[in-house]
């Protein structure tokens, strides 16, 4: 009986072994797998061209959008984008000292 209390508590330890061990491979995976994902986004966003988000006028705007669907400027078009800056000119925001 005693021996069987021993085997017991000896099969026991080893399954609490196991198991932080099994649990900090799955932590060392985890991490592992959340630098892969930075280093992903990393390379996107290096490759990814980001406009810049300040529009002078709805030229501007127009372009961004039919840049994001994939369609190329051509000389009509920055002639477009030009003349509706011009005439749909967003306001720029005045700064008040306080």
């Amino acid at each position: 009986m005693d021996n069987k209390k021993n085997i017991e508590e000896e099969l026991k330890k080893i399954t609490e072994e196991f198991e932080a061990k099994k649990r900090a491979k799955l932590d060392e995976i985890s991490e592992l797998e959340k630098q892969r994902r930075v280093e992903t986004a990393k390379r996107l966003l290096n490759k990814t061209k980001i406009p810049d988000p300040k529009s002078k006028g709805l030229g501007d705007t127009i372009k961004k959008v039919t840049n994001a669907m994939g369609i190329k400027q051509c000389g009509g078009c920055k002639r477009r984008q030009d003349k509706l800056n011009r005439l749909f000119p967003y306001k720029e925001e005045v700064k008040k000292d306080k």
